[in-house]
This record gives structure tokens, sequence and C-alpha cells, in this order.
């Protein structure tokens, strides 16, 4: 019911009449319901619970009634004024219930469909295990291990969503894609569902819970030598005396001083586990701490800098069968890759690579024309992308498998080995300005852009990192001082 203004007349005492205005009715809104159909197998039970909102608040009655059931069945609806409703179909075919709420002036109807099929089971989504990620970097959320309910059968569907984030988040997720990228753009746990479909069924959703760390920038000690595969370290000239230096991208005031040019170029390479490697002259070294003097400003580093780092067999690259390599690529495992008499060889068994190699996890190479090679099997496999070439693109394992590509768009990609496709995920936020980006470029664990730059303002050189999430920021200047050529090139583990 709705109140009505009554119109009357006030008397003051010695005074004239005061009329007061009848109000005018208030339209009454009438109840807005949504009632979703259902689709089961035998021995599920319906459970209808309609999606009910009444602007004006008001005591709402509900009345089901059950239009249609398929011959033979015996289903009642037992609470017929309850909210919500449940029932165990008994005969396959489709029921059609209809649902009148009231709230007592007026009344929407809206009907529902169950229907029963005579299947035996529905299909299994699978998103995989929960994730421990970092903020900001890129993971893949994998389908590939749902089911359909028939082998025979294929899944033609599937629906990724997420269901909760952190309350800084503004991500908005949604994705169709068996295998997709996913970014956390804030630290803190983010669930989303995958629901799969083989053309009759959907599956129950299976969520996936991803918890998100905090951004990770641990130099490791590199005064002590302890490096890590999942940083990016600048390589370049601390001395005079051609002795190069290796610090961590976000602190080059500590530089340790550990190779020395004078003995001709240098190739620089870290493994799967933070050790460094070199090549020169045809030989490959491990580098060995020796007390990892630093680098002091004005002063050489006296004795032999690779007196006691370990030679790494090259065979067949060793200058028998083959020339001595003039380049490497570390794989994961103690793996590697050898250029050596114009091709590239697999260390060992000096198998050739058709191609040029971006980046290796020990089993798979990613090449430069973005194909997979598989070593064992010698397969090579094209990966699938839509209308899109990449020149030099640059590559380097993620933690969570396949490889994460980044293109001279400063665009990154993720390549599943799986399924041979390459995803887009992000681009990366564009360099102010007042700043040039240099080709000393180097990708870490995860998928950061970090780049030797120049700002035009201050005259100087310094190392930006550009993250996925949208954030930029500058750690490192590159002092002159310090640096008598300015970090020639950046590294990181494969």
């Amino acid at each position: 019911m709705r109140w009505v203004g009554l119109g009357c007349v006030l008397m003051a005492c010695g005074g004239e009449p005061s009329v007061v205005t009848a109000l005018p009715a208030v339209p009454n809104e009438a109840p807005v319901v949504e009632l979703r159909d259902l689709t089961l197998l035998p021995d599920e039970v319906a459970t209808l619970r309609p999606t009910v909102s009444d602007l004006d608040g008001d005591e709402l009655v509900f009345t089901w009634t059950l239009l249609v059931a398929p011959p033979l069945s015996e289903v009642a609806i037992h609470e017929p004024a309850a909210s919500e409703i449940s029932f165990l179909p008994d005969k396959l075919g489709s029921y059609v219930i209809d649902l009148a709420v009231s709230d007592g002036e007026a009344v929407t109807s809206v009907t529902g469909v169950v229907t029963l099929l005579g299947g035996t089971k529905r299909p299994v989504a699978f998103g995989g295990p929960d994730q421990l990620v970092v903020a900001g970097a890129a993971t893949l959320l994998d389908a590939r291990e749902s089911q359909a309910a028939d082998e025979e059968q294929e899944l033609v569907y599937y629906d990724w969503r997420l269901t909760s984030a952190p309350a800084a988040s503004t991500l908005d997720f949604r994705s169709f894609e068996p295998v997709t990228p996913f970014v956390a753009d804030v630290e803190g746990e983010f669930r989303l569902e995958l629901v799969v479909h083989d053309g009759s069924l959907a599956s129950a959703p299976d969520e996936v819970v991803i918890e998100a760390l905090p951004e990770r920038v641990e130099p490791g000690d590199v005064a002590a030598g302890e490096l890590l595969a999942d940083q990016v370290y600048a390589v370049g000239l601390v001395s005079d005396a051609c002795q190069i230096g290796l610090a961590h991208w976000s602190d080059l005031d500590t530089a340790m001083g550990a190779m020395d040019e004078c003995q001709g170029a240098l190739q620089v390479r870290m493994d799967h586990t933070g050790v460094v490697l070199y090549l020169q002259d045809g030989i490959l070294r491990e580098l060995v701490c020796d007390g990892c003097p630093k680098w002091v400003e004005g002063h050489k580093l006296e004795g032999d800098l690779s007196a006691n780092d370990v030679v790494i067999d090259t065979a067949p690259c060793d200058g028998g069968a083959f020339d001595r390599p003039s380049n490497f690529l570390p794989g994961a495992d103690g793996s590697m890759l050898l250029w050596c008499s114009d091709e590239w060889r697999v260390r060992g068994t000096g198998e050739v690579i058709p191609g040029t190699p971006l980046s290796f996890d020990g089993d798979v190479v990613l090449l430069s024309d973005l194909s997979l090679y598989d070593v064992a099997s010698e397969d090579v496999t094209f990966v699938q992308i839509k209308g899109r070439t990449f020149p030099s693109p640059r590559a380097v394992r993620t933690t969570s498998g396949g490889f994460h590509v980044a293109t001279p768009f400063e665009e990154l990609w993720l390549v599943d080995i799986g399924t041979a496709k390459m995803t887009f995920v992000e681009a990366y936020p564009v360099l102010p300005d007042n700043e040039f980006g240099t080709s000393v470029v180097a990708l870490d664990a995860e998928g950061s852009w970090i780049q030797r730059t120049y700002d035009f303002d201050e005259d100087r050189y310094q190392i930006r990192r550009r993250r996925l999430d949208g954030g930029s920021d500058v750690r490192a200047v590159v002092d002159p001082d310090n640096w008598l050529a300015w970090p020639s090139y950046l590294v990181s583990g494969p």
C-alpha cells in the first residue's frame, strides 16, 4: 500500500486557515526477477534460486507452479511459497516451472526450464593447481587437462572469469581460451573460475587461486659472487686496465671485478642456477669468485682474474672435428648450445640446430623465426600467431614453463610449448619523452623489460625497468667515474 497525503485545513488561534497540499501518489515498482534454466544428469538435484530485487523494499510473496513435466513423472513442488525450491527429476525430459513474485500490488512472473538428460556424467573442468606469482609478472592459466564427458567428444567452450581480487586491484579479466596469460596487477589473492562445455553440458566450476607476492628486486650478494638466475645484471668496463665488472641492474655502485677483457672480447651469459659463464678466444669458462673484489675507483685489480675460473668442456666444438665456439647459449640442467663451424650445435652430441636460438629450456629450443625445435625428436613446430611477424625478438624462459618473447614493438607475448601458440600479454609502458632507449635490453624471469636508456634532461645513462602492470622505474644511474664505459650489455638466466 502507498500512503497518499490528505488535504486538510488547520485553524490557527485568531489566524487565517493554513492549507496543506495533498502529496501525489508514489508509483509502485514491480519486483525484478531472474530465473536460470538448468540442465541436469540423472540423480542430480534441481535447485532453483531466483535473483530477486524490489526497489520499494516491499515484503514479497513467492508462488511456484509446475506447469509441465514429462509423462509419468511424479515430481511435485512441496513448498510452493518458499523463496527457492529443490526437487529430484524422475523422468527424462523438460520440467517447466513458473514463479510469480508479488509485492502486494504488482506481480512479476518468470518461467524456468529444468532439462534432465540421459547421459551419465558431465565434463570436468580443471584449471591447474593454485599458483604463487609475483605481482606484475605474467603467468599461464592452463585448462587443457579438463575432460569432456565422453572420450569421443571434445570440449568446445572454455570460460575463465575473475571472481574475486584484492581491493586495490583494477583488473577486469575474462578469457575464452584454454591457455591464457594472467597478470596480477597488485599483491594479494586472486580467485578465478573455469567452466568448460562439451556441446551438451557445462561442467561444474573449478577454482584456481593465484597468490601474488610483492615485486621482487633482489640483487643477491654481488660482492660475494652469489647471483640469482631470475635477476638481470649489467656487464661493462670498470677500470682502465681492461677489467670488466658485473653489477645488479638496480645497484651499479656495487660492481664485482670479474673478468679481464685485455685477453680478447667476451661473450657473457648466465645459466639457470645463476652461474656466470663467459667465452673468450674460443674457451668457455665458469666465473669463480676468488673473493670477488669490489671495484674501487681509480684502482686496478691485481692478479689474473681468470686464474681459478673453471674451463668448460665444449666438445665437439673444441678445435678438433669442429672449430672452437664463438658464441653460446646455456639451457636448463647444464645443457648448452654452441656456435661453431658456422652452425649452432648441441654441446656433447654435436646435433645441428636448424636456426638461430633465442632461448633454450634444455629440451626445446625457441628459434628466431618463432618455431620450436625439440632436441630429442628433432621435430620443428611453427608457433601459431595471428598475422604478425616480429623481427629480432628477445626471449627468456618463464618460471611456469614456455617462453616470454619481447618484440621490438615493446610488447610481451607468451609462447606455450604444449600448444605451440603465441599469446599477447601486454604492451610495456612507453618511455618518458625525455628518454631514448638503447639496444641494451634484457628480460627478467617475470617478463619485465630492463633497458639502458639515455635521459636528455639529466644528460646521463641509466637503467630503467618497465613492468607489465604499468609500473616503470629507474633505480640505477650510470656513474661515469665508476663505469669507464657504460654497461655494454645486460645478462640474465636462460
